[in-house]
């Protein structure tokens, strides 16, 4: 499968999942779960694809670079990372003391970790965005177009 393939089946699995975990919050806590887990492994794999695209623009912004658009988009994607590792970490506090407690009302963990889930899919959705000249011309050209 080619790498630019690869990365949009990524990040089709990655909304699927997400919109999964975000439905089944209240509804099913296993599933909601299983799709939080399965949304952070398949993150975690759409950041080791893109590592080499944060050093080269994190080396090119220690280097005095000012493309602001860039630049915006890096800091999304940082800030994007940084909320969601919180909200996984906070969602699994949550877990074990809901199993601990048998209620998500006691647990401040729940709460916090639906909050900052939340902001991660708004800044996610800001991510999408600012990928979406990319994304259309690779399916346009995909689709011979």
């Amino acid at each position: 499968m080619k790498n630019k393939t690869q990365r949009i089946l990524l990040n089709v699995l990655q909304l699927f999942f997400m919109i999964a975990a975000i439905y089944s919050w209240d509804r099913n806590l296993m599933f909601h779960a299983f799709s939080g887990v399965t949304f952070t492994a398949l993150t975690a794999w759409h950041l080791y694809l893109n590592k080499k695209m944060f050093i080269t623009i994190g080396n090119f912004f220690r280097a005095g670079a000012k493309n602001s658009k860039l630049k915006w988009q890096f800091q999304v994607s940082i800030i994007a990372s940084s909320f969601w590792s919180i909200a996984i970490i906070a969602g699994l506090l949550g877990l074990v003391s809901v199993s601990l407690t048998g209620s998500g009302e006691q647990a401040s963990f729940v709460h916090v970790h639906g909050a900052l889930a939340r902001i991660g899919c708004l800044l996610v959705i800001i991510h999408a965005v600012q990928h979406y000249k990319q994304m259309k011309a690779y399916l346009k050209k995909t689709s011979g177009a």
